[in-house]
């Protein structure tokens, strides 16, 4: 072969693999990046719906705890439904994770709100009120993680 032929089959050979290195090259750029992109949002998604899962778990106790505070309310003329106060209370129970002192002490509060609703002294229904709001407070602190609202204990 000619040194022409030669030249032109290793410019050609030389072309050929550069564009062939440049194409792999791409598509491994590209590819990391997509799978990057991909885990990224899915570790977005996992979060919102931990976040979404929060929220209403906060929701859910806090309407119980409003719901079973104005049954027990000493300003109420009408008994509390014992039924009522327990499913109420349960309710709210069964979302608090009592691993966590704030939650546990708010666990114990509704319950004695619960057992105040019984009693016949308006003083002793006020007190578990009370004790039921501030253990709320501590709660929407935690929840919101806020360290300066009344009644917060760090837990």
């Amino acid at each position: 072969m000619s040194d022409v032929v030669v030249a032109t089959c290793l410019t050609v050979f030389g072309m050929l693999s550069t564009s062939l290195i440049a194409a792999f090259v791409q598509w491994k750029t590209s590819a990391s990046t997509s799978a990057a992109t991909h885990a990224h949002e899915l570790q977005s998604a996992i979060a919102d719906a931990a976040r979404l899962r929060l929220e209403k778990r906060f929701d859910s106790v806090m309407a119980n705890t409003a719901e079973l505070l104005s049954i027990v309310d000493p300003d109420n003329q009408q008994s509390a439904n014992p039924d009522d106060v327990a499913r109420i209370v349960f309710s709210a129970q069964l979302h608090l994770d009592t691993s966590k002192d704030v939650e546990r002490i708010f666990c114990i509060r509704l319950t004695e709100l619960a057992l105040s609703s019984r009693s016949p002294d308006s003083r002793q229904r006020l007190a578990a009120s009370d004790a039921a709001i501030r253990a709320a407070q501590a709660f929407a602190a935690q929840h919101y993680d806020l360290r300066d609202w009344p009644g917060h204990n760090d837990g």
